[in-house]
């Protein structure tokens, strides 16, 4: 069972001069620090990690603080979707494990393909 205490945005939005491309790298650059602090806090293989749930046209974004027991924290960035405390009571460790596995295969599998 999962439990969700925090929500965080990485990076600040900037409407006056707003630029996509400049936001999303403020928030990868949040996201991998943010990773860096939680790994040497906690151990664990999954701490760091970023899993998502399907939500309407995007994504319920989560990062996994510690494994035992399982606390994730909530990303808040872009659409700022989250899922439900019913739908995060379900969440258990071995489906956080699951969805690490199948988003590295994926990396993984395309890691050579150059973006357009």
């Amino acid at each position: 069972m999962a439990t969700c205490k925090t929500s965080i945005c990485s990076a600040e939005i900037d409407y006056s001069n707003y630029d996509t491309d400049k936001y999303q790298a403020a928030v990868e650059a949040g996201r991998t620090a943010t990773a860096a602090r939680l790994r040497e806090a906690h151990k664990g293989e999954l701490v760091g990690e970023i899993i998502g749930f399907p939500m309407a046209d995007g994504q319920a974004q989560y990062m996994v603080k510690t494994e035992k027991p399982l606390v994730l924290i909530h990303l808040a960035d872009f659409d700022a979707w989250d899922i439900t405390a019913s739908h995060m009571r379900g969440v258990r460790l071995a489906d956080v494990r699951a969805m690490v596995a199948r988003d590295r295969g994926m990396r993984e599998l395309f890691s050579g393909r150059q973006k357009t």
